[in-house]
């Protein structure tokens, strides 16, 4: 299938993962001791992901996609993001889940 996967550990805690499949899909996910985390997601469709978590439970979010599309949180819905030609939408979020699910 294709699928790569590389994890680098260090002793403070820096973990980084890359995920590669053959439709082009890429997912990297960047965790440190002070519970930062970075998750970044590109597939063909020109769909952008960043999502940035810290201990303050603040949350930044930026999406690109073609069509509208939600960026849902488990039991309710956090951010609705919206891409166009004309304009972007950026709204910031906080929440205590970390736990995130992309509708599109």
């Amino acid at each position: 299938e294709q699928t790569v996967l590389s994890l680098l550990y260090t002793r403070e805690q820096t973990v980084l993962s890359l995920l590669y499949t053959r439709e082009q899909a890429v997912l990297s996910l960047l965790y440190t001791r002070g519970q930062t985390v970075l998750y970044l997601l590109y597939t063909r469709e020109q769909t952008v992901l960043s999502l940035l978590y810290t201990r303050e439970q603040a949350v930044l979010s930026l999406l690109y996609t073609r069509e509208p599309t939600v960026l849902y949180n488990r039991g309710q819905t956090v951010l609705y993001l919206l891409y166009t030609r004309l304009q972007t939408v950026l709204y910031p979020l906080y929440t205590d889940d970390e736990s995130f699910v992309l509708y599109n």
